[in-house]
């Protein structure tokens, strides 16, 4: 009887454990279902990773090929290009140089045909002339001797055999032969104070040097050799007078419209820095070859101090350049110009290629200073 009686406390407990341990059964179930699906589902998120990077690096080469690719059709596009463009530009060079020889071939030619034709016409009118002067000798020498003939016979001579008076000595302003370059004397010419050439050229420059050497003209204070084709070996013989003292004087040289180059102005600039004119104000080059080389020789000779004694320097028109016009622009810019150009009133630089956007630039401009 006791062991088939019912304990509700018991039982109680017993259905309360069995129901703990059946949820955490199910629990444990759930839990182990849903691991499993997590599982399953990044071994698919790891599988679906791998494809894509796969699939990325496949396209990332594929890519790379191509743009490797068209580098180097790019690559070889423009070496063609430099190679055709290198080719074209040696093609062009050469058949201008060409063209230039054929050219320069040409008017050589044609010069040598002028010159020679000219020379020919020359030498034929000198020879004419020269026959016309001793047919006029002869007649003139011929008249001469029969009146001298007629004379002695006629008693108004004293005597036959009398012999022939001496030459009389001819002047240099009278002679009829040219016996040097000039038909003056310079040497007579104590008070000359002004000097001026016409057309002398090279070789007038340098007999005009040699006159000046020897003490012509003591007193010159201006030389105007303008439009004269002095070039640089008449330039040198006039720098070279001025260095062994001639000219002392001198207060104006006009050198302008001639062909005086860098070298020739140089040459001048070491007669002044070596002592020559030391009275010198005013120089003219107007007109002249001096170009850049020239500018900036004169920028070294205004901060060596050569040029302190003058007031006016005219290089207009000399081809001067950019960077000529900022050497000398440079030098009137300096904080001691003044020291080494005291008595400077004018630097005329008018009318050379010097951009004008440079020009303009220049502001404040020096009052010495003309643009």
């Amino acid at each position: 009887m006791l062991a088939k009686r019912r304990h509700p406390v018991l039982e109680w407990k017993a259905v309360a454990q069995w129901n703990a341990e059946n949820a955490a059964g199910w629990a444990a179930a759930e839990h182990h279902h849903q691991r499993h699906k997590e599982m399953i589902a990044e071994k698919a998120a790891r599988r679906e990773r791998k494809m894509k990077r796969k699939a990325q690096r496949k396209f990332t080469k594929q890519k790379e090929a191509e743009f490797r690719t068209l580098l180097e059709e790019y690559s070889l596009a423009i070496v063609k290009s430099e190679k055709r463009t290198e080719l074209l530009t040696q093609f062009s060079i050469e058949n201008r140089s060409i063209q230039k020889q054929k050219f320069a071939a040409i008017e050589a030619a044609k010069r040598a045909d002028q010159l020679r034709e000219a020379a020919e016409k020359i030498v034929q009118a000198e020879k004419r002339d020269e026959e016309e002067k001793q047919t006029t000798r002869n007649n003139l020498q011929h008249c001469i001797e029969t009146s001298n003939e007629l004379g002695r016979r006629c008693g108004i001579l004293p005597a036959i055999n009398t012999p022939v008076a001496p030459p009389q000595v001819e002047q240099d302003e009278t002679s009829t032969t040219l016996r040097q370059f000039f038909t003056l004397n310079l040497k007579r010419c104590k008070h000359v104070e002004e000097l001026r050439g016409e057309q002398i050229g090279d070789r007038g420059a340098k007999e005009l040097a040699k006159s000046l050497l020897t003490g012509a003209c003591p007193r010159i204070r201006s030389i105007h050799l303008g439009w004269n084709l002095v070039k640089y070996s008449g330039v040198a013989a006039l720098a070279d007078c001025f260095t062994r003292g001639a000219c002392a004087q001198l207060q104006e040289l006009d050198l302008r419209c001639n062909n005086i180059d860098c070298k020739a102005f140089v040459t001048l600039l070491t007669a002044l820095e070596k002592g020559g004119l030391p009275q010198l104000l005013e120089i003219g080059l107007q007109g002249n070859l001096l170009g850049d080389e020239g500018a900036r020789a004169l920028a070294h000779a205004f901060f060596r101090g050569t040029l302190r004694a003058l007031r006016r320097i005219d290089v207009c028109q000399n081809r001067i350049r950019n960077d000529g016009v900022l050497a000398l622009w440079n030098v009137f810019t300096a904080p001691n110009f003044r020291r080494f150009c005291p008595k400077l009133e004018l630097l005329d630089m008018r009318r050379n290629d010097a951009h004008g956007a440079l020009t303009r630039s220049f502001c404040p401009c020096p009052p010495h200073l003309q643009f």
